[in-house]
């Protein structure tokens, strides 16, 4: 992005903070930038095209920050979620203006592409946590998804505004950890008590849809490799592998899982992984195992 078109965004996100977007106008965004009004109009075709862009901007910020690493392959898919949720908080703390935006002044009830906008932010951010949900305690949990992401936005937002509004400072490592112990107890609570879920347990394919992303469904993979982890794992006796054997076999198929849920899976790890169970298991394994790497890497067919 061009330096002058990203300081145009910097000063507007914290004109709209101060004053909110309704009372802030292009010629007071001028006269804090130092340029003629003219100049915005430029880059900008009007003010909620600027409101637009720093939405855009600042959101797509917050996404490559949230981003693993590829040295975070080890991680397990709770330490991605603390990982990623730690990221999401020092983003917030850096960004205090930005937040105060969205929170001083809802930006609804504005112009439709601007409401079409923040509805596909919002379908991302809950298909993010529906993936880590489900990575993290698989589909046992599955009808609850639309209640646990309500709950996980509701403890990150609630903690937000404390930081925001009350100047109460939190240590990000330790806050993320916080959050995630507390997801454990509420997923444990609700299957303990099996409760009926208030919401209805969320639609990937809807979310996608809304937040315009394109998605490779894996919910029948994801699910045959859940079955089968609990089927090695319970088959103590299993004659065809060594205790090692039936160990290796179980980390496999748990990584390749792992990598299936991620944004960005390894190339070199998922291969691996495929390979490997391909020499070890059974015969029926193959049909999944060529479903799951057609469906990762169809440029190989």
């Amino acid at each position: 992005m061009q330096g002058k078109k990203r300081k145009i965004l910097d000063i507007a996100m914290r004109c709209f903070a101060r004053k909110g977007y309704h009372a802030t106008s292009i010629q007071e965004i001028a006269d804090e930038l130092g340029m003629a009004k003219g100049s915005i109009y430029f880059y900008f075709k009007s003010k909620e095209d600027l409101l637009t862009s720093v939405l855009e901007y600042y959101v797509e910020l917050l996404q490559e920050r949230m981003q693993e690493f590829p040295s975070d392959r080890s991680l397990t898919p709770r330490e991605v979620l603390s990982t990623q949720l730690e990221q999401q908080f020092i983003f917030f703390r850096e960004n205090m203006d930005f937040v105060a935006m969205l929170m001083n002044e809802p930006v609804t009830g504005l112009q439709p592409d601007i409401e079409q906008l923040l509805r596909r932010f919002r379908a991302r951010a809950s298909i993010w946590n529906v993936k880590h949900l489900l990575a993290i305690y698989g589909h046992t949990i599955e009808e609850h998804t639309g209640d646990l992401s309500v709950l996980l936005t509701g403890m990150s937002t609630q903690f937000t505004q404390s930081v925001l509004i009350d100047r109460i400072q939190l240590d990000e490592r330790r806050l993320s950890r916080y959050i995630v112990n507390r997801l454990d107890d509420l997923v444990t609570g609700i299957l303990k008590r099996q409760e009926e879920p208030l919401l209805p347990s969320a639609d990937l394919q809807t979310l996608y849809n809304v937040a315009g992303l394109k998605r490779d469904d894996f919910d029948r993979e994801i699910h045959d490799l859940e079955k089968l982890i609990e089927r090695v794992s319970e088959s103590e006796k299993e004659e065809m592998w060594t205790e090692k054997q039936r160990s290796d076999v179980i980390a496999a198929l748990t990584t390749l899982l792992v990598e299936i849920h991620r944004s960005q899976p390894s190339r070199i790890v998922s291969l691996g992984m495929l390979a490997y169970l391909r020499e070890q298991g059974p015969v029926e394994w193959q049909e999944l195992l060529i479903r799951v790497e057609q469906k990762l890497y169809p440029e190989k067919l």
